[in-house]
């Protein structure tokens, strides 16, 4: 049928799309009038229009440069993608997808928003105006919470935008460190090394009645356990 024939259509143009982000255009200009476009994918019914359409925004990013590259570094030579997709209200339709019922969709949303959380404060104030600790913390406490490489970034998201005593506050009102808590005790051992970077900030950077509560939660014996791990996180722990 037609609409068969749209679908189809649709499919092959946003694959087509990631395929041309891969790598990134050479200049930002020549993609950035298809932003609209592709804010509006990210809300379709197909999965695999949306996939596709994460795949070319975290491109667009500077996303997959090489796992091993240092976020500060990525980022900054990518302000202008970055100030553009916030300014075309990008944050908040991310944000959603990470409730999303695809892992591989999940994944990609949350390695964005962790993108745009490196940015500086204003990014992160957009982010938490867009709500997204609750959205952040259905990764970490929903059925998809043994995912390590989405556990790995929704932590270090938390760790990032806790940067102040409001920010941790903020955290803490939604309940997203007993479950930060939750993990350092029961998860395996990688994703306690993701968990103990947030649970470290709200400690380090909170009010006394802050780490009172992290410590009635129960932190600071989980935080011991960790004192026989590898050095970094034995650092973070101590």
């Amino acid at each position: 049928s037609e609409w068969i024939n749209q679908r189809e259509m649709l499919t092959i143009a946003t694959s087509t799309l990631r395929k041309f982000c891969n790598g990134k255009p050479a200049s930002f200009a020549t993609a950035i009038v298809g932003l609209p476009t592709l804010l509006q994918l990210l809300t379709d019914a197909d999965v695999v229009v949306v996939e596709n359409a994460c795949y070319s925004l975290h491109y667009l990013l500077g996303g997959f440069k090489g796992e091993v590259a240092n976020a500060e570094e990525i980022n900054a030579a990518n302000v202008e993608e970055i100030n553009a997709v916030i300014n075309d209200g990008f944050v908040k339709p991310i944000l959603k997808l990470l409730s999303s019922g695809s892992v591989s969709v999940q994944y990609l949303a949350i390695r964005s928003i962790h993108l745009i959380s490196t940015m500086g404060d204003l990014c992160i104030q957009t982010i938490a105006n867009a709500n997204g600790l609750p959205y952040i913390k259905g990764l970490l406490c929903g059925p998809n919470g043994l995912h390590e490489c989405i556990h790995q970034f929704a932590c270090s998201t938390i760790a990032v935008v806790s940067n102040n005593s409001q920010r941790i506050q903020a955290a803490i009102d939604v309940g997203v460190m007993p479950c930060l808590i939750g993990m350092m005790a029961n998860a395996l051992y990688r994703i306690k090394q993701f968990a103990v970077r947030p649970v470290y900030q709200a400690i380090r950077g909170g009010t006394f009645a802050q780490v009172e509560y992290m410590v009635a939660q129960g932190s600071i014996g989980h935080l011991c356990n960790l004192l026989i791990a590898d050095f970094n996180t034995t650092a973070t722990a101590l």
